[in-house]
């Protein structure tokens, strides 16, 4: 074999070799593109969030009752009293997913309450109870104690509320432990469970105990975060806040306020809690206070034991409450319209949410039957209410049997 021909034989060679290593590249680079469109794409790639279809149109009539966790793991005892509520016009179910002391009470997927270990799977098979429920025809609404949680202050002392006189974990009359209101990560940890909710099939989120202590040794509390820059009533109304710009897309929320934020809503008046209506009013859909008529003080407006009184105490509040809104409405038509006739625009009417009270169904100051509750009711429909909530701790709500309302 001459050199040329070697030349050229070895040059055929190189030629190939070339030639696989490109065809190589190319069949590499095609299993990289469809390896990032498929693998990485489908497992890396945050996934849009999905807001759950409500079932039912807003605003809701809720004619409820509270369940606490236990009820609802229970069989035998969710079942009595889901019949008992079919019988008597029952149409919304409160329910626990925290406990008293904080305890997340179903098998929860928040991270934080995994890395804390907070959560208690208490109500087995949560999601098909909650199915369970809503074929019956009940609107479930998912109860949130927020800043009251002894499980969180014990689980992250650095969000605890402290005691000066030991530099311990503060706790309240009840023994239970509170987080700073101020914190953002308790804000964070209890909006991911109101999503959470949400997902799980639950119609709203109702917030509880979203305000500051109110017994105890209250002179002796040190806040970690709470600078006392800024008034409680403010720490409160940002929450408020907050929570409406994070959860608004999900669906309904409510909040519990104490029954005499009505009769304070003329006033600069937070009850040294950081609670006040007009606060709550613009960042919810239902606001819900504790009327409870056991819980006035004696002589109230002239009213000597306020339990004997249950009409009166219920409609006088909601009354107030409900002139109070009626000027604010009136006075903003007539600036929109003084708006309009210049060319000009105002922001919209913001006191939008509907008063749904909770109602006494417990035996305290006075003997509450059926008659004592229908009372309550009444009060709450002549005085402006929508809709209303029984609230008995033990879920016992026997006094209530053979209640009938025309229906809305």
């Amino acid at each position: 074999m001459s050199s040329k021909d070697r030349q050229n034989k070895k040059y055929q060679f190189f030629t190939w070799k070339l030639w696989v290593i490109f065809v190589t590249a190319v069949l590499f680079l095609n299993a990289l593109l469809v390896f990032n469109q498929f693998i990485l794409v489908r497992y890396f790639t945050p996934k849009a969030e999905v807001v759950r279809k409500p079932l039912y149109s807003q605003p809701f009539y809720a004619r409820g009752i509270y369940l606490s966790s236990w009820t609802v793991a229970t069989s035998n005892q969710l079942a009595r009293i889901v019949d008992f509520a079919q019988q008597n016009q029952i149409n919304s179910l409160v329910i626990d997913l925290k406990d008293s002391f904080g305890k997340i009470a179903y098998d929860s997927q928040v991270p934080l309450v995994k890395e804390l270990g907070s959560g208690e799977d208490r109500m087995k098979n949560f999601s098909s109870i909650l199915d369970e429920l809503h074929q019956k025809g009940f609107y479930l609404i998912a109860r949130i104690p927020v800043f009251e949680d002894k499980e969180l202050a014990n689980k992250k002392p650095e969000w605890a509320i402290k005691d000066r006189r030991t530099g311990k974990i503060w706790q309240d009359n009840k023994g239970l432990s509170w987080v700073d209101p101020s914190s953002i990560g308790v804000w964070d940890y209890n909006l991911d469970l109101a999503k959470e909710a949400f997902d799980l099939g639950f119609d709203e989120i109702n917030f509880d105990y979203v305000r500051f202590p109110s017994d105890g040794s209250l002179i002796n509390l040190v806040y970690p975060l709470w600078d006392q820059k800024i008034d409680k009533s403010e720490v409160i109304r940002q929450f408020f806040a907050y929570q409406k710009d994070k959860l608004a897309k999900y669906g309904p929320r409510s909040v519990d306020l104490f029954g005499m934020n009505l009769w304070f809503v003329n006033e600069d008046n937070d009850m040294n809690i950081g609670q006040k209506l007009v606060d709550a009013l613009p960042y919810f859909d239902y606001v819900c206070p504790m009327v409870y008529p056991s819980h006035y003080p004696i002589n109230f407006d002239g009213l000597q034991n306020p339990a004997d009184h249950p009409y009166e105490i219920i409609f006088r509040n909601l009354e107030k409450a409900k002139r109070f809104l009626d000027q604010q409405r009136q006075e903003w038509e007539q600036s929109q319209q003084q708006a309009q006739a210049k060319g000009e625009k105002i922001a919209p009417f913001t006191y939008n949410a509907r008063i749904r009270p909770w109602l006494q169904a417990f035996n305290l100051g006075a003997t509450y039957d059926l008659n004592m509750i229908e009372q309550e009711i009444k009060a709450t429909n002549d005085g402006g209410g929508f809709g209303w909530l029984l609230w008995n701790a033990a879920n016992n709500y026997s006094s209530f049997n053979g209640y009938r309302e025309e229906t809305k």
